[in-house]
């Protein structure tokens, strides 16, 4: 049962559709191209090895950060070769991709299966390829720090990536006057979307031609992506002057639960009146 859950929770439909939006992103120039293409030299393997934790959960292997640094006398020839195989021929990769999956409880009492969090456990001699090409890749305007697994820096950049596309698909829809967006102010920014690695929130005029280009948008980055949307973590707010009606056409046209409380986002009370010292009472403390 758990093997088929997780299975299907990582497996694609294998037919996506293309993206559709050109120029979406910005090309590289060839500078950067030879910068990323680079060939990776012992000494970069080394260094690379050097920048983990030594006592790091280990994957499947068994072996952690330390034994490599403290054998490297020994292991590094072996180790190097491989990296320098693996670029010749990237197929060679599956020979130390292989990951070990850890559930970590979200709740204290679990009943389901969604209730765990997935962690996957990677070989050291994996993280060191990935640690290589994504300091090819490092640049002073986006450094992240947490990935999909464990201790795989590549991780964020394809999460991102994948996530930019949503962006641009809201933007289109917001540029061709099909998305409308929450004002702040009567002479504010338009507000559309907010994100925060895998936490979303997005803002849009109450209305059901609004639901559809929303959804339209949600379901053309499924389709491109695999990225699916959570029915059950999605939930949908009003404003208080929306109609009672058209509060209940939106929900069931979503499919989302409604509600009157938006709780904290990013840990900080997401407030529904005027914003008063006392509500970040606990936030100084």
């Amino acid at each position: 049962m758990v093997t088929n859950f997780y299975k299907n929770l990582f497996s694609d439909s294998g037919d996506a559709t293309p993206f559709g939006i050109s120029n979406a992103f910005p090309k590289l120039n060839n500078d950067d191209i030879a910068l990323i293409g680079a060939p990776i030299c012992d000494e970069e393997v080394l260094a690379a090895v050097k920048r983990m934790g030594n006592f790091k959960a280990p994957g499947p292997d068994g072996l952690q950060a330390i034994f490599y640094k403290s054998q490297w006398s020994i292991v590094g020839p072996a180790v190097c070769q491989l990296i320098h195989d693996i670029e010749v021929n990237p197929s060679k990769v599956a020979e130390v991709n292989d990951t070990l999956i850890v559930l970590i409880p979200k709740e204290e009492t679990v009943t389901r299966l969604k209730q765990m969090r997935p962690i996957g456990l990677c070989n050291v001699s994996y993280k060191i390829l990935t640690k290589i090409l994504a300091h090819h890749l490092t640049l002073e305007e986006f450094k992240p720090t947490r990935g999909i697994r464990q201790g795989d820096p590549l991780s964020p950049y394809l999460f991102v990536l994948c996530m930019e596309q949503l962006f641009h698909l809201i933007t289109a829809a917001i540029e061709t006057h099909h998305w409308k967006p929450v004002k702040l102010s009567i002479d504010g920014p338009p507000l559309s979307h907010l994100a925060f690695v895998d936490d979303l929130v997005l803002f849009a005029e109450a209305s059901l031609d609004q639901v559809e280009i929303i959804q339209s948008c949600l379901n053309h980055f499924s389709a491109s992506s695999g990225q699916k949307v959570s029915m059950e973590k999605t939930i949908i707010f009003f404003s208080k002057n929306v109609p009672h009606t058209t509060r209940e056409e939106i929900s069931y046209s979503f499919g989302f639960q409604r509600t009157d409380n938006l709780g904290r986002y990013l840990g900080i009370p997401a407030h529904h009146a005027r914003v008063r010292r006392s509500g970040y009472h606990e936030v100084i403390e």
